[in-house]
């Protein structure tokens, strides 16, 4: 009887070690910090605010203008614009962050930054913000950009983010539906 007594109170001290340490595994911290995404603000605007919207890719300037709710095409303003696409455009990168950015830049060259492949401009009652656009990474499938005035600070951008500014006026108007009588 003695011995079966001892058994069952190493066995309960047992069952308490494990439970505490359970306990222990499942409230402390794991060791593993959570990585902390890091950005860089490239750009703060509120694109409701945005006035005007221009940019420049290998075929040529395109401007739009807002008129109250409605972006017209500066060079025609008869052309119905599709102002969706245009709001798209600028909120990808009106209030825009960076996960990279590459500091102390000598030579804007190097990222195809001299002569950009595409520049961005929008227009607020408060500011202008110009955006160059460099040479794409193929790599990391993104492209090298940097603000007008800075090309000692370069970011990068997401393909996906600048893709309509390879765009030329005629893929924002909108085709007017014509009714055709069918007797």
């Amino acid at each position: 009887m003695k011995k079966q007594k001892k058994q069952l109170i190493i066995l309960i001290a047992l069952l308490v070690v494990m439970l505490l340490a359970l306990v222990l595994v499942r409230f402390l911290p794991s060791g593993e910090e959570e990585e902390e995404t890091v950005t860089y603000d490239v750009t703060t605007l509120d694109s409701s605010e945005v006035t005007e919207m221009s940019f420049t890719n290998e075929n040529g300037t395109f401007s739009f203008v807002k008129n109250g709710e409605e972006w017209k095409y500066k060079e025609d303003s008869s052309l119905s614009i599709d102002g969706d696409k245009i709001d798209s455009m600028i909120d990808k990168v009106a209030s825009y962050s960076s996960d990279n950015i590459i500091e102390n830049v000598t030579d804007a060259s190097v990222y195809g930054l001299e002569n950009p492949s595409i520049t961005i401009q929008l227009v607020t009652a408060e500011q202008t913000v110009s955006l160059d656009i460099g040479d794409y990474n193929s790599t990391a499938y993104v492209y090298y950009m940097c603000l007008a005035d800075n090309t000692q600070t370069v970011y990068t951008i997401a393909s996906s983010d600048i893709s309509s500014y390879k765009n030329t006026v005629d893929d924002f108007v909108v085709e007017e539906e014509t009714q055709s009588a069918t007797n």
